[in-house]
């Protein structure tokens, strides 16, 4: 009756090992996708749990002001500080929840006064009247390591989503655009 007990323990320890391996190994990819589904259907707060938004817009404009090097023209040194000021207002503004659903809802609402009756918005969802649809072939993912999760769309210009780990989640913190982005 003992090894009965025995072998049910372990079989049950060894379910709930593979459960845990299975949630770890899915949960980025489940949370990709909750970001997908916020953004297409407007919902800023479901968005706003996915994302880290004061990390994310921290490490955009590192990004986007890493071009801008002091020069020995004064007008362009002013061009500069102009930039870095714009780029400041720019990303605080638009990388919001409440800006990011906008600018999707402004685009679904542009796209609606043009006669093409889809949009991809990012690369891998198509919006339509009807429904959404959800390509994984545009994207790339792996596991940069435990707590690092990297998704990069397969399109002409590269953009990497970066998801780090948030306790027993994950939360998007980075988006590495392309280098040229600003030419």
């Amino acid at each position: 009756m003992k090894k009965l007990f025995q072998k049910k323990g372990i079989i049950a320890l060894i379910i709930i090992v593979i459960l845990v391996i299975t949630y770890l190994i899915a949960s980025p990819f489940i949370t990709f996708n909750q970001i997908k589904f916020a953004v297409v259907n407007g919902n800023s707060e479901k968005l706003a749990t996915y994302v880290d938004f004061p990390i994310l817009r921290d490490n955009l404009k590192s990004q986007l002001k890493q071009d801008i090097q002091p020069s020995d023209n004064v007008f362009e040194n002013l061009g500069n500080i102009l930039a870095t000021g714009m780029i400041d207002n720019i990303i605080d503004t638009v990388v919001t929840p409440d800006g990011i659903v906008n600018f999707v809802k402004k685009n679904k609402a542009q796209d609606a006064t043009n006669s093409s009756a889809m949009m991809a918005v990012p690369d891998g969802i198509m919006l339509t009247k009807d429904n959404v649809k959800y390509s994984s072939a545009a994207w790339h993912y792996k596991f940069v390591n435990f707590n690092k999760f990297s998704i990069t769309n397969k399109n002409d210009t590269e953009i990497e989503l970066i998801l780090v780990r948030n306790g027993l989640g994950w939360k998007l913190n980075n988006i590495i655009l392309p280098k040229n982005i600003l030419e």
